[in-house]
């Protein structure tokens, strides 16, 4: 049997946005590798900073929105862009106050969209891992 190597990476926090039966999802932006392509709001979790917290920064920093997070809906393991290895960790979630207009981040997000959740597995995802997930957590 080989020797244990740990993990070491990062931690990224997704929120699961929904609205009746649509799901938020955020296009990235036009400057970078991710261009053209679908994630969840969401970002990394900073040193120190407690988990829950660091969801609702990112999100607020992506879309200026506050959120309710609810459960773990799905984890996984990925390795991002940049080559690095990252945890990932979706959560489900509502808005806090769903009349409110999005102010993007246009650094990160160029679009923000409502989807179904079939039209979301339709979309052209950041990451594989992020699809697998998905497809767990509805039972596709």
């Amino acid at each position: 049997m080989p020797p244990e190597t740990h993990f070491y990476g990062q931690v990224i926090q997704k929120a699961l946005i929904k609205r009746g039966e649509e799901f938020l999802m955020v296009l990235c932006s036009d400057n970078g590798k991710a261009a053209g392509l679908w994630d969840m709001p969401g970002g990394r979790l900073n040193e120190g900073e407690n988990p829950l917290e660091g969801l609702q920064r990112e999100v607020r920093e992506e879309i200026d929105a506050e959120i309710v997070i609810g459960n773990v809906l799905g984890t996984g393991v990925l390795t991002n862009m940049s080559n690095k290895r990252s945890f990932v960790v979706i959560h489900a979630a509502t808005l806090l106050f769903p009349e409110t207009d999005f102010v993007l981040q246009s650094k990160e997000v160029a679009r923000a969209e409502w989807f179904s959740k079939e039209a979301v597995l339709d979309l052209p995802i950041i990451y594989p891992v992020y699809f697998e997930i998905l497809k767990r957590i509805w039972s596709i």
